[in-house]
């Protein structure tokens, strides 16, 4: 080989790297800005308006900020929310650990509209239902698929994020990875 083709060889190659290494950043960082804008949208200020329980009033989420938690959205026209509801709710009872908590907060659904789609499931009472009349939850995590499901380990910092339908194996790993990582 010649001079000109190692040079070549040489630039195509750093070329490559260079391109790598800002792929690689951009992507890093990205994932951390989703991660960081996941974790606010639980606590923010925003999101204190924005959550209700099942009664219509006003609901802190710090309440579970110690915790490990699940968060889904769901919405009464979502057929695969029904099993992912049951889903989590069937692993918390299994888990049998306090320091979980799954938060299920509906889309923008009148309260009666969500009740009426509550009372045809299975009893689920380990699961907490929110009402969000904004859509906050779902629109701060740039949500587009449903049921769109974040799992937050006890520092705040997201595990786990799924979109579309969890698996049985998917929802234990989220739950050994939360409970495992983020703790005191």
């Amino acid at each position: 080989m010649n001079r000109s083709a190692y040079v070549a060889g040489g630039s195509l190659l750093l070329t490559v790297l260079i391109l790598g290494f800002l792929t690689y950043s951009i992507s890093t960082e990205r994932k951390q800005r989703e991660r960081d804008v996941a974790a606010d949208v639980l606590f923010s200020a925003e999101a204190k308006a924005a959550y209700k329980d099942m009664e219509g009033r006003e609901i802190s989420l710090e309440t579970y900020e110690d915790d490990v938690v699940v968060v889904t959205s769901w919405a009464s026209w979502c057929p695969q929310c029904a099993g992912e509801l049951t889903l989590l709710n069937e692993a918390v009872i299994e888990r049998n650990d306090e320091r979980l908590t799954v938060l299920a907060i509906n889309r923008n659904e009148p309260k009666d509209q969500a009740q009426r789609f509550i009372a045809t499931l299975p009893s689920l009472a380990r699961i907490n239902f929110v009402l969000d009349n904004q859509d906050f939850f779902f629109g701060s995590v740039d949500g587009y698929a449903m049921p769109e499901t974040i799992f937050y380990n006890q520092a705040g910092e997201i595990v786990l994020h799924k979109r579309g339908n969890l698996t049985p194996d998917e929802v234990r790993s989220g739950f050994e990875a939360a409970l495992s990582s983020g703790g005191d």
